[in-house]
């Protein structure tokens, strides 16, 4: 099946259309809820050598002839399979949510992407909304997986405390990883006892937690309003452009 799809970029507001077949068929092996609405699939696909990288997703299907774009979440090192965290938002999703382990359905092949840790990179900034944050859950777990050295910084706004992604893991990998620090910040309640941010991510923000703009190569990754505002301020401030990748 060929379809008209985006690429990647579709977060950050900026559209190349191309044909990409979700033609592997690949098999539910396990599901689990993350948060009240994001459920993780861990799937299996049926074709030979299917490689990705770390930061790279693919496009779904569950049947409707609409493929979405889904990032992997895990490490390459994670196989074999790989997992996608899946947030109930819509005829697809609702499709997805109604699927049970030993279900099937088509993928494509891993498609390129911008968001990816370089083996030059130093410090690495990541900024992400909502479910903005799942390819870099594959970056920093792959990271982890290797030992690397790389400084890695998350940056990520959810409403509520109740809708973070990964929440335990991330802050289990920030503890156990002193090269990883990661920062939530909430949009929509503000509890007495929270230890992040409050608010949605903007550029007094990013002074806070990244006093240095020069220093990290930046990945951003969300709403488009937010992605392409934090880009604008981050290129104004001297940040040259091939170092911010959306």
């Amino acid at each position: 099946m060929s379809v008209l799809a985006p690429r990647h970029d579709v977060r950050a507001g900026l559209f190349y259309p191309m044909a990409i077949p979700a033609d592997i068929i690949a098999t539910i092996t396990s599901l689990r809820d993350t948060t009240h609405d994001t459920r993780v699939f861990l799937l299996h696909p049926h074709a030979d050598n299917y490689a990705f990288l770390p930061g790279q997703h693919c496009l779904v299907d569950a049947g409707l002839q609409r493929p979405r774009p889904f990032s992997f979440t895990t490490s390459p090192l994670q196989g074999p399979g790989f997992e996608l965290a899946i947030k109930r938002e819509g005829v697809l999703t609702d499709r997805m949510f109604a699927l049970k382990a030993g279900d099937l359905v088509h993928v494509s092949r891993p498609l390129s992407s911008r968001l990816s840790l370089q083996p030059n990179d130093g410090e690495l900034a990541m900024v992400a909304g909502g479910t903005g944050v799942t390819p870099f859950m594959s970056i920093i777990r792959d990271a982890a997986l290797r030992h690397l050295s790389t400084t890695l910084w998350l940056l990520c706004a959810h409403r509520t405390a109740a809708d973070i992604i990964f929440r335990t893991e991330l802050e289990e990998l920030s503890r156990a990883h002193p090269a990883l620090t990661v920062v939530f910040t909430l949009t929509r309640e503000r509890p007495a006892d929270w230890p992040g941010e409050h608010g949605r991510i903007d550029a007094a923000m990013l002074h806070r937690q990244f006093p240095d703009w020069l220093r990290p190569r930046w990945l951003l990754c969300g709403p488009p309003l937010m992605v392409v505002a934090l880009r604008r301020e981050l290129l104004a401030a001297g940040v040259p452009a091939g170092r911010v990748a959306v």
